[in-house]
C-alpha cells in the first residue's frame, strides 16, 4: 500500500478523460480545490492564499465570477453576488468595528448600505445613481435617532435629530457646510427657529418657553434691530434699534392692560412718552437729555 503521494497538481476525471476537479498547490504559495462541469468550466473553487487569505468562489457556465465567501488575512468574513459584467451588487461583511451590508447597482456605485458600528448603532444610507444626494437614517448610542439628507458633490443638506429626553433638532447647511437654518425644541417645551447668513451671523432668531415668547432681526454685524417679546408676567413688548443696538423706540403692553410708546435718544433716554393706562386714562411725557420731565409747550 502506497502510504503518500506527493505531487503539485492532482486532476480528477472523468469517464470520458475531462477534467471534473484539482488539488493544486502554485509556487506562490496558494492552495486549493478547482471543481469543473461537464465542458471543463470551473464552477467552484475553494483556495488558501499565499497571504492568508482564504475563500469559496462560485461561476456561472460562462467563467463570469457570480458569488465568493472570504475570510482575508486580518480574519474579516465577506459575502460577495457578482452580476455577469464581474460587478459587486451585494457585500455583507463581518468588521472588527461592526458589520455593513451594501447594494450595489448596474454600474457598481453603491445605493443602499447598512452599517451597524460597535460605538455608534445602525445606520442605513440610500444614494442615487450619480452620488450626488443621498439619504441617512441611523439610530446613535444613546437612543438618538437621526435623519439626514446630503449632497456629496455640493455638500448642502439636512439634518435632522431626536434624543431619549425629547430635545429634537433640524438644521440645513448650505454646500459651504454652513448651518444656514437651526429649528430646535427641548423637553422642557422651549423652541427656537434661526436663520443664518454664509457668514454664519444669525438675522432671524425666534425663542419660545412655556411662558415666553420673542422675535428678533439681527444686522450682518449681530446686531439686535427688531425684537418682539410676549411674556406672561411682563406682557408684550415691541422694539426698534439703531445700528448701535440702542432702543429707539418701543410699543407695549403689560400683563394689566396698560399701553405705552416710547422714542428714546441715541443714549437710550426716553424722551417722549404716551401711555393709556389700565383704567384707560391719557398720559403724555418729554422728558430732557438728563431724563427731567418737560412741559408738553416747550
Amino acid at each position: 500500500m502506497q502510504e503518500e503521494i506527493r505531487v503539485q497538481r492532482l486532476v480528477i476525471v472523468d469517464k470520458d478523460d475531462n477534467s471534473r476537479g484539482q488539488f493544486f498547490a502554485d509556487e506562490s504559495g496558494n492552495v486549493g480545490i478547482v471543481l469543473q462541469d461537464n465542458n471543463g468550466t470551473t464552477r467552484g473553487t475553494l483556495a488558501l492564499m499565499g497571504n492568508g487569505t482564504i475563500g469559496l468562489t462560485f461561476s456561472d457556465g460562462n467563467r463570469n465570477k457570480r458569488a465568493t465567501l472570504a475570510l482575508n488575512d486580518s480574519g474579516t468574513p465577506v459575502l460577495e453576488f457578482l452580476d455577469s459584467n464581474d460587478l459587486s451588487r451585494f457585500t455583507l461583511a463581518s468588521h472588527e468595528f461592526g458589520t455593513s451590508i451594501t447594494v450595489n447597482d448596474k454600474r457598481g456605485n453603491p445605493r443602499i448600505s447598512i452599517f451597524e458600528k460597535e460605538n455608534s448603532g445602525p445606520i442605513l444610507n440610500l444614494s442615487d445613481s450619480n452620488q450626488d444626494r443621498s439619504i441617512s437614517i441611523g439610530l446613535l448610542e444613546g437612543g438618538t435617532s437621526v435623519f439626514s439628507i446630503d449632497g456629496e458633490k455640493t455638500k448642502s443638506g439636512i439634518r435632522m435629530s431626536s434624543n431619549p429626553n425629547s430635545d429634537t433638532s433640524i438644521v440645513i447647511q448650505d454646500n459651504k457646510e454652513t448651518i444656514r437654518v437651526l429649528l430646535s425644541s427641548s423637553e422642557d417645551g422651549s423652541g427656537q427657529l434661526s436663520l443664518i447668513d454664509d457668514n454664519e451671523n444669525t438675522r432671524f432668531n425666534i425663542l419660545s418657553s412655556r411662558d415666553d415668547a420673542s422675535l428678533s432681526l439681527f444686522e450682518v454685524n449681530g446686531q439686535d434691530r427688531v425684537s418682539i417679546i410676549a411674556s406672561k408676567s411682563s406682557g408684550t413688548n415691541f422694539g426698534l434699534c439703531d445700528e448701535d443696538g440702542v432702543e429707539r423706540s418701543s410699543m407695549s403692553v403689560d400683563k394689566l392692560g396698560a399701553s405705552s410708546v416710547t422714542l428714546s435718544d441715541g443714549d437710550g433716554q426716553i424722551r417722549m412718552l404716551l401711555m393709556v393706562s389700565n383704567e384707560n386714562d391719557p398720559f403724555i411725557q418729554l422728558t430732557d437729555a438728563s431724563g427731567k420731565a418737560m412741559p408738553l409747550d416747550s
